[in-house]
């Protein structure tokens, strides 16, 4: 978006990015065969972390089309086009997405990988890209940094207020310790952390429409991934053991003692 000045920036609509990342149910045991993972027994969900990405991007366009009713806004859902990706996608769209861009991953198993989305943001020319601070199971959320990094744009992590003044973004960020409200400027990265929307509850009716909603293949080169992780070996955690308990401080001392803990 060069050459465009904070007040031309959203003169002619506002677009969002949001992608909606399928990941393992985390309540359900992770299945492995053969000392690696069995994905075909595997049950997939809308990451819960992107979901709460959706939804607030879905706040973020009301707002928009409340002030600017004249002016188009849209959600476009980033997904996989594996199974399980387009039923992430489905759920993202069912919440109040507007259409899905899904990634051709035939030649890659890893998932969304930041070159991909760096090209596609590149040709989409979104105002903001929201996505959730973490993908579970798959990566410890560094997604929204590599993208910032590769794009030159301003990221603003683990977010857990945000609204839209003109072309900045304010937003806070809580942390246990203490809170900080900053700014940037658009276009940016966004990583949203769970606290920053609560998903809406999705009906049957919404569903269906879902399906119908236009759901684009997008292929991408993705031969220049590069540092990629492999893993060598899976394996369950181990069994946690049977908590006990103690009637006093002096007690859980001398049994952590016992335990060779050292206090």
């Amino acid at each position: 978006m060069e050459g465009t000045t904070p007040e031309s920036l959203l003169q002619h609509g506002l677009k969002i990015l949001v992608l909606a990342r399928s990941v393992p149910d985390s309540n359900l045991p992770f299945p492995l065969m053969q000392g690696a993972p069995d994905f075909a027994a595997f049950s997939w969900q809308l990451n819960p972390f992107d979901e709460v990405a959706v939804e607030a991007a879905i706040q973020l366009r009301q707002q928009f089309k409340d002030q600017h009713p004249d002016l188009p806004a849209e959600v476009v859902v980033v997904g996989n086009s594996s199974s399980a990706g387009v039923a992430a996608v489905e759920r993202a769209l069912s919440l109040g997405g507007d259409r899905a861009l899904l990634l051709n991953n035939a030649a890659h198993d890893k998932g969304i990988v930041p070159d991909q989305l760096v090209a596609l943001i590149s040709d989409l020319s979104p105002h903001l890209v929201l996505l959730g601070r973490l993908a579970l199971g798959e990566e410890k959320g560094e997604l929204a940094g590599q993208l910032a990094g590769l794009l030159g744009w301003p990221l603003a992590t683990a977010v857990s207020e945000l609204a839209i003044d003109k072309a900045t973004l304010n937003f806070l960020q809580r942390r246990i310790t203490q809170s900080r409200h900053a700014s940037i400027a658009m276009p940016a990265i966004v990583s949203a952390e769970l606290d920053l929307a609560i998903p809406r509850y999705v009906t049957l009716p919404a569903l269906v429409a879902a399906k119908r909603k236009p759901k684009q293949p997008y292929d991408i080169d993705i031969t220049s991934a590069k540092n990629e992780l492999i893993a060598k070996h899976w394996q369950q955690p181990p069994s946690r053991k049977t908590g006990q308990q103690v009637q006093s401080v002096q007690e859980l001392v001398c049994r952590l003692t016992e335990q060779g803990v050292q206090l």
